[in-house]
């Protein structure tokens, strides 16, 4: 359940790796404090064949006439002719092209994924620089707009590998494995939002860790039955026997959204002092 002997669990104070309590990033930019009811997502994108493919239009007839400088430039053939196919993905490697991904029935295969190339998309991808596109029928749509933190995997030419999205740019990633779960707040009532087996509650938001973990909330699952202790503002409200539920991130007596628990103890302070003891279902 936990690897006790570990320097992180010694200095955090909370067994790690049960399938009831685990550590999570919060989702870019978000301050989840104790008491927070959250799901877990991730900044994780479906993967792409490419990084940076820059146009999908006839060209003339020929292929671009390219530098060693281009080299990473990708582009779906359409009549270049010279042993290239319609619906070919071909990547610049600097001197020649290779294909990355082989056509199917002259259109690239459907589902097909690439990231705009960062600065002069042209034809199907104009406009849309560093966003993910994708092909159906031989038509490309945007099928993810990057937000600060998100991760993808590339897995064709020179770019394989994981990139991170950081300040407007897709960068190479420190780390080459997928993105790790992020957790956020429950926007409106647990059942509106996630499953019920994904709701979990903060026990130990960012604003608590210590410099070195800042960036790591610890939280407990909700349907596990656990009981746990958080602060609350409305403790004198929140009296043993009360159903509480989840609804914008925070605990309630229960109404009409998913009741995640019943209060056993309350100290029955309002404000910053209040405390409750929740049992979850």
């Amino acid at each position: 359940m936990s690897n006790l002997n570990s320097v992180f669990d010694t200095l955090r104070g909370y067994p790690y790796g049960s399938a009831l309590e685990d550590n999570f990033e919060p989702a870019t930019g978000a301050t989840l404090v104790e008491g927070n009811v959250v799901k877990t997502g991730t900044r994780q994108l479906a993967s792409a064949v490419v990084l940076r493919i820059v146009d999908d239009s006839d060209g003339g007839g020929n292929p671009p006439t390219l530098t060693a400088g281009d080299a990473g430039k990708a582009y779906e053939v359409v009549n270049w002719g010279g042993g290239y196919n319609a619906g070919d993905i071909v990547e610049w490697d600097g001197t020649d092209f290779n294909i990355i991904v082989a056509n199917s029935g002259g259109d690239p295969p459907d589902g097909t994924r690439a990231v705009v190339v960062e600065a002069g998309g042209a034809g199907s991808f104009s406009g849309d620089e560093d966003k993910v596109m994708s092909c159906t029928g031989g038509t490309w749509s945007v099928a993810d707009t990057p937000a600060e933190g998100n991760k993808i995997r590339i897995t064709g030419g020179q770019y394989i590998g994981y990139y991170d999205y950081l300040s407007t740019v897709w960068r190479k990633s420190a780390s080459q494995k997928d993105a790790p779960p992020n957790a956020s707040v429950l926007t409106s009532g647990a059942l509106a939002s996630a499953p019920k087996d994904d709701a979990w509650v903060v026990i130990q938001g960012n604003d608590q860790w210590d410099a070195s973990f800042v960036n790591r909330v610890t939280c407990l699952k909700l349907a596990s039955g656990c009981t746990v202790q958080l602060q609350h503002d409305d403790a004198d409200t929140l009296v043993p026997g009360t159903v509480v539920q989840a609804n914008a991130g925070a605990l309630e007596a229960y109404s009409n959204k998913w009741p995640v628990g019943i209060v056993i103890r309350s100290n029955g302070v309002s404000g910053a002092d209040g405390q409750i003891v929740v049992a979850s279902y």
